[in-house]
């Protein structure tokens, strides 16, 4: 009986052996082909929006989604971004910063988008070196992905995954127009799309929504709610059936409407998916149940100051007294001997910063050079009084600056830089509730004026490469 089974099983490979390559040569033709079909229909499909696709990207979630903007010609990708909201000179002109490289569809199991030059904007997300991305432990960063993989196309948005991490990303093509509304909300038109109208209508949305202070409800039960400081992430103290409750992390991104969570949340019934922005509220309602509420208390400008991030833009924002004593220090530094030598500052900042440890250190001053190999940090003690004054007291460098930072401080006058703060400011702001800039008058020095920005621009100081 046993030889006969083996009789049997030689003779059924023997016959497929005689019409496998016929069968195996017509599916492999009919392979070729589809994929090459594919791979011209997505390429003429990410051609077709004339004013590119704009993205919500997601690396790993645990630092939550970001917009970007493709526009695709021929072999070409250029690519615009929140985070890169600094200008750059074309013919005179200014214009918000993008890049422009080569890109290309293979096949790999599917077809695959893959990004395979080099572009800052696009690979921020996938750069392993953190001090790049900014973000991220070296050799990870954001743990993103420079080829994507086409899932699939349907309502006009073309679905993707991150080849190495699998991360999700979705494309919608970027209209032609948005309407345009007077002060009461009417539309009086059309605003041609642009990126610069784009991502400044998105910051407008991210500082209205941004609001370090928020709770939600769900049918009138508060549920603690988190935003993670540095990142788009929700946590929720989710109610448990013992009376206990259980943190969940949810990363979100921002969109023109609102605030989208990566996935929903079910909270007693109800589903939390994203919150629907309306101009000039503190209270948003998710976009699919009403009795799901994110309400954002509205903190008062000088505790905003100590919570949040304020950017330095430009020497003349400093104003005729501190001005020339951060030159001084610029200079000193770039024109330094040893490892020091020719650090260019890339930003600076005062506000909140949450350490490694996760305890936020409010009230500081933070310089970062060159691919942040030297980060410098002041860490002062302050007072509030009412709600538009703030005292800046005795200073410290802090223990998380790296390498060499001490030099700065004993050798370069940082420390000159960081007693421009040790003093008391009254606050002006254009707004309280989703403020853009706050200006710092010196109680005691009428010539110590400093603008502050909420969104930072790279190299205030300009860029040296003597």
């Amino acid at each position: 009986m046993k030889k006969f089974k083996y009789i049997a099983l030689l003779v059924a490979v023997l016959s497929l052996g005689a019409c496998s390559y016929e069968m195996k040569e017509k599916f492999d033709d009919n392979a070729t082909e589809r994929i090459t079909k594919a791979i011209a229909e997505y390429h003429s499909l990410l051609q077709s929006a004339p004013n590119g696709w704009i993205v919500y990207y997601f690396a790993d979630t645990q630092y939550g989604g970001y917009n970007l903007l493709l526009k695709f010609e021929k072999d070409s990708v250029t690519a615009w971004s929140e985070l890169r909201q600094d200008s750059m000179q074309i013919d005179g002109k200014n214009y918000l910063y993008h890049e422009t490289s080569h890109y290309r569809l293979e096949q790999s199991a599917g077809v695959v988008l893959s990004f395979d030059e080099y572009n800052n904007v696009i690979h921020k997300f996938s750069d392993p070196n953190s001090k790049i991305a900014e973000v991220g432990q070296d050799g990870e960063g954001y743990n993103g992905d420079h080829e994507w993989r086409f899932i699939n196309y349907e309502n006009g948005v073309i679905t993707l995954r991150g080849k190495k991490h699998n991360s999700r990303i979705e494309m919608v093509q970027a209209p032609a127009s948005y309407p345009k509304l007077d002060e009461n909300g009417n539309n009086v038109g059309e605003t041609p799309f642009s990126p610069e109208f784009y991502f400044d209508s998105l910051k407008t949305v991210i500082l209205e929504m941004n609001s370090a202070n928020v709770v939600t409800t769900v049918a009138g039960d508060s549920v603690k709610t988190t935003k993670n400081a540095d990142y788009n992430m929700f946590s929720f103290a989710v109610p448990q059936e013992n009376g206990t409750t259980s943190n969940t992390d949810k990363p979100f991104v921002y969109k023109l409407d609102g605030i989208y969570l990566y996935s929903p949340l079910e909270i007693n019934g109800h589903s939390i998916t994203a919150f629907k922005y309306e101009p000039d509220k503190v209270k948003y309602y998710d976009i699919a149940d009403p009795e799901v509420i994110l309400h954002c208390l509205v903190l008062p400008i000088n505790q905003q100051i100590v919570e949040k991030y304020w950017y330095i833009n430009s020497e003349e924002d400093l104003g005729p007294y501190a001005g020339p004593i951060f030159r001084n220090t610029v200079n000193a530094i770039y024109e330094s001997t040893g490892q020091t030598k020719g650090e260019n500052c890339i930003w600076a900042r005062i506000g909140s910063v949450y350490f490694t440890t996760g305890a936020p250190a409010s009230g500081f001053v933070y310089f970062c050079y060159n691919s942040g190999n030297y980060i410098c940090q002041a860490q002062y003690s302050y007072e509030l009084e009412g709600e538009e004054t703030i005292t800046l007291k005795q200073w410290a460098p802090s223990t998380y600056a790296r390498q060499n930072s001490w030099t700065y401080y004993t050798e370069f006058g940082l420390g000159n830089c960081a007693d421009v703060f040790k003093t008391t400011f009254d606050i002006q702001t254009n707004s309280v509730k989703a403020p853009r800039w706050v200006i710092l008058k010196d109680r005691n020095n009428a010539q110590n004026v400093i603008k502050l920005y909420i969104s930072g621009l790279t190299y205030p100081f300009g860029r040296r490469e003597d």
